[in-house]
Parts: C-alpha cells; sequence; structure tokens
C-alpha cells in the first residue's frame, strides 16, 4: 500500500473516529447527538471528573542469562493504578470568546501525589489572555534557579509578551473563532446529522438502557458497547463510507485547510511560503486520493482481515454510559477502555499488509493490557459558577514576561534538524531554488527546472496535459503531475512520491530524476543535505 494513501486513510480515520458514537443513528443514537450538543453550547458549568489507569505487561520472551530482569512486572508496577481527579468551573460567552476557568488537579502515579491548579482569564475580542499556575511544589523548588526564591505561582499575560511570543496567544484567539463560529459550527451540526442519519453499520451502537437515578435525579441512560469485532465493523464501515461520499471528503479538506490558513495568518516563526505550500500538500494528498479511491476499499477491506485475528480490544470492551436531564444535557458519564496491544501479533499483521516480512525478536514478544476507568459529573450548567482568582505578589508569583525580557537563553537554541532548509549540491555546486526543496512521504522534493539544468537536462512542460519531459543525450523521461508512475525511454517506472506543482513550481522527487539521467545521489539526513554526482 502507497505511503500516501495511508495517511490519507490515517486522517479518515480520525474523522471516523469522530464520528463513531453516533454512527448508523437510531432515534435513541439522535436523542443523544442533540445532548451532546447542548452541553457543548453550555455557558457555564462545573465538573468533576476521575479518571484510573491500568497497565499490565507481560513479556513472553524466553528467559536467557541476557533477559533476567523483569522489565515487564516493573512496568506494570510502575504503571498499575494511575489517577486523575480534576475539577473544572467554566464561565463564557455564548461565543466562547469571553472565558474564566478554574481547574484543580491531583495525579497520583506509583503512590505518588501530584497537586496542581490552572486559572484561565480570556477575551479574544479584545486580545486579553491571561494565564495562572500554581505548580507542583517540586516544580517550584526547580524554578528557583531562574527565580531565586520560591514560589507558588507561575503566571503568563499575553499582553505582556513580546510581539513574537503574543503570536501564541493570537493562534489560540483565531483557534477559538474558528471552532467556535457560528456558520461553520451550524455547517457542521447539518452535515453530522445528515451523515449519520444515513450511515448503517448494521448494528445499534447505541442504545437507550432506560433510566438511572443519581443524586436524587431521574436520569435517561444511553449506552455505546463495542467489543473487538463490533469496534473493527464500525471503523472499516465508516472509513470506507466517507471515502466515497464527496461531501464528507470535501468538508474534512475545508476544515484542515481553513485551520491551516489560521495558524499561517498568525504564525511569527515560519515563513507564508511554508504554509502555502503545506495547504498545498494538502491539496495534493486530497487529490491522489481521490484518482485512488477505487482502490480503497479494497485496501481497507485488506488491512481487516490482517487484523481480523489480532485482538485490540480486551474482554471489557468499550462501554460509556451517558446520563442525560430532562432539560437535555449530559450531567453524568461513566465507562470503561479495555485495549489488548500484542507486539507480535500487530507486526505479522503488518506484514501482511506491507509484504514485508520481519524476524521478530524478543522486543516484540511484549504484550500490554490497558484498562481506562472514567466517570464525569456536570452541575450548575448555564448557572452562574464562582471562580475564585489566586491573589498574586511579587513574593508568591513570578511572571513568564520578566523571566523572558532577562534570560534569552531559552531563544538561543540551535533548530531542529527537520527544520533546516535542504541543501542540494551538484558536482559540489550548490543548487539555487525560487521555490525551497521539501521532504514529502519521505521523498525529497525539488523544483524540476533548476535541477534538471545543474543535470544538464532540457526540459519541456505542456500545461494542457499537466506532463514534464526531460530529455539529456538518449535517455527521456515523462512524469504527469500526480501520477505515480513516469516513463523512462518507453519503459514505465513506479514512483514513491509523483510530481506535483506548489507555489506555483513543478516539484519532482529528486533521487528519481539524477538516477535516470545515470547520476549517484547521496543523503545525508542529519544536515539535510544533498550531494548528486553526474557521471
Amino acid at each position: 500500500m502507497k505511503k500516501k494513501t495511508v495517511r490519507i486513510l490515517t486522517a479518515l480515520l480520525v474523522f471516523a473516529l469522530l464520528t463513531t458514537l453516533l454512527a448508523g443513528c437510531t432515534q435513541d443514537e439522535m436523542d443523544l447527538f442533540k445532548a451532546m450538543n447542548n452541553t457543548a453550547k453550555a455557558t457555564s458549568v462545573e465538573q468533576q471528573a476521575n479518571f484510573s489507569l491500568d497497565v499490565n505487561v507481560t513479556n513472553n520472551a524466553p528467559k536467557s542469562k541476557y533477559n533476567n530482569f523483569d522489565n515487564a512486572g516493573m512496568m506494570s508496577a510502575l504503571f498499575k493504578g494511575i489517577n486523575f481527579q480534576i475539577n473544572t468551573k467554566q464561565n463564557a460567552s455564548e461565543d466562547k470568546s469571553i472565558v474564566k476557568a478554574q481547574v484543580d488537579a491531583v495525579v497520583e502515579i506509583a503512590d505518588i501525589s501530584t497537586k496542581f491548579g490552572v486559572w484561565v482569564d480570556m477575551n479574544s475580542s479584545t486580545g486579553e489572555f491571561k494565564e495562572i499556575i500554581k505548580m507542583p511544589r517540586y516544580l517550584s523548588a526547580m524554578m528557583m534557579y531562574e527565580t531565586k526564591d520560591y514560589k507558588d505561582y507561575f503566571t503568563i499575560d499575553f499582553t505582556k509578551l513580546s510581539k513574537e511570543q503574543a503570536q501564541d496567544s493570537k493562534q489560540i484567539f483565531e483557534a477559538v473563532k474558528f471552532f467556535n463560529d457560528p456558520v461553520r459550527t451550524k455547517k457542521l451540526e447539518e452535515f453530522s446529522k445528515k451523515y449519520l442519519t444515513k450511515f448503517n453499520p448494521g448494528f445499534a451502537a447505541i442504545t437507550n438502557s432506560g433510566s438511572k437515578v443519581i443524586a436524587g435525579k431521574k436520569l435517561s441512560t444511553y449506552q455505546m458497547k463495542l467489543d473487538d469485532a463490533t469496534l473493527k465493523t464500525l471503523i472499516s464501515k465508516l472509513l470506507i463510507d466517507i471515502s466515497k461520499d464527496p461531501e464528507a471528503l470535501a468538508m474534512l479538506e475545508e476544515y484542515v485547510l481553513s485551520y491551516l490558513e489560521i495558524i499561517g495568518s498568525t504564525s511569527s516563526t515560519m515563513p507564508s511560503n511554508t504554509f502555502k505550500d503545506m495547504k498545498e500538500q494538502v491539496k495534493v494528498g486530497f487529490a491522489q486520493f481521490k484518482l485512488a479511491q477505487p482502490l480503497i476499499e479494497p485496501q481497507i477491506n485488506a488491512i481487516m482481515k490482517a487484523f481480523a485475528g489480532v485482538k485490540l480490544v480486551g474482554d471489557k470492551g468499550f462501554v460509556i454510559n451517558f446520563y442525560t436531564d430532562s432539560l437535555g444535557f449530559i450531567v453524568h458519564q461513566d465507562g470503561v477502555f479495555d485495549v489488548h496491544i500484542d507486539m507480535e501479533a500487530i507486526q505479522q499483521a503488518m506484514g501482511k499488509i506491507t509484504g514485508e516480512t520481519k524476524k521478530t525478536n524478543d522486543s516484540d514478544k511484549v504484550v500490554f493490557d490497558i484498562t481506562a476507568k472514567y466517570n464525569v459529573e456536570n452541575k450548575n450548567i448555564n448557572q452562574p459558577v464562582k471562580i475564585e482568582m489566586p491573589v498574586l505578589t511579587e513574593k508568591n508569583s513570578f511572571d513568564f514576561s520578566k523571566l523572558m525580557s532577562g534570560n534569552d537563553r531559552f531563544n538561543d537554541e540551535e533548530p531542529e534538524a527537520s527544520e533546516r532548509p535542504i541543501e542540494v549540491y551538484v558536482n559540489g555546486d550548490a543548487v539555487s531554488f525560487d521555490v525551497q526543496p521539501l521532504m514529502m512521504n519521505g521523498r525529497v522534493l525539488v523544483p524540476l527546472r533548476a535541477v534538471s539544468e545543474k543535470l544538464g537536462a532540457q526540459v519541456n512542460w505542456d500545461e494542457k496535459t499537466q506532463t514534464v519531459t526531460a530529455v539529456k543525450g538518449d535517455t527521456k523521461v515523462i512524469l504527469k503531475i500526480l501520477d505515480d508512475v513516469a516513463n523512462i525511454n518507453g519503459q514505465t517506472v513506479k514512483l514513491d512520491m509523483p510530481a506535483v506543482v506548489l507555489s506555483g513550481s513543478t516539484m519532482v522527487p529528486l533521487r528519481f530524476m539524477s538516477e535516470a539521467f545515470g547520476a549517484d545521489v547521496k543523503w545525508d539526513g542529519d544536515s539535510r543535505l544533498v550531494h548528486i554526482t553526474t557521471k
């Protein structure tokens, strides 16, 4: 299976999982859908949430003198009984542009308890955004290297930050507007109702299980219950159905492109061309996916067949109970997620999909059984909620903006290797590009004309057929935009990555073009350098 198809399928999987709770909407499921929307639109709420996590690790590798230490037992003991307690209070305007929130949390891992708190005061319409964090004591002690004294609170007032630092808050504001835009929200809600009504996985994922009295209130109860087989069936049918639905694909593409537009317009650290290229890559990815659409269902079926005998959901299954009150709000939830991860079985299934067989070693013979449980209570929905902001003084808090202005050592780090520009040398001479080379699907793409001229090839572009022809001596190479095959002197050659158009330039896979004309190519991943030597 081609990597590009796998990546689009991954995006579709995320989209599918977002709709899994309500797939194949019966009336029960539509009632729950309405309750979810009502609860999401609430302007105030107090929420008490408890999460627990148990991880059991089994090592099936044979014991030997090199494998005596029980790593699996140590991991099981360390990650058994992880607990989170999170209490949240929130007041917000209807459009969520103004938000005040308070979070008190306790995390318990291996009998070690950590407490912390967070307060948020945000008005995205005026650009005000303040965050206060009450740090765990050990973090406060560690920060004494910078603060010179023990402080309880760490504050970030984005109006006091430099222009570059404040860009992060601008992105947050724009993201809040994006996800709460009434036109976009209504469009998504209407699409979801329409789609979920017509989709039918062959079974009811959610059922109305009657009523239950909790804290003296009679609540309607809805239950989602999936085991290993039904979860796989639901996901595969959702993926296939969405892949065939032009409206769903258009909606997903629109959301990705719109969100990239927000990130690109508010970023101070990445050039605008980078985000423009990212948008072009998204468009290329969806275009490639649509071209490959007839192959998607067989590929999904092949994946599911390979994983048919691989247990991914434990015996407890995936179970979520939703409890709604007479006003149509979800006031209580509880559930369990039982996950089974057999590394050796998964590796063998992946081998069936890719056609590659890999010898398993002892590190592959590990099995993880993960059980997560949770319960959530929502109260005082759309009622006044009192949020107590802490009183801050110079003695009990330190300001992030002052810390940054007084110490710039946080800003002089070397860029990550993956962020450095890709440089190309032909016979030791650097190649200059109008559009910078980039990495897509593990392949370096470069502007065709610049590299072809360095290789001594003549290039012709046919706008009507979107075809590139490059000729050097007796070698003639023909590439068509978005086509995953090329032609070299009449012979068809498969491509890992097709030619694409980005920022008005035809981008081609560098290694393929160079080797097609008899050149040697060496890639230095650490320094992101490509060295090409012509013969």
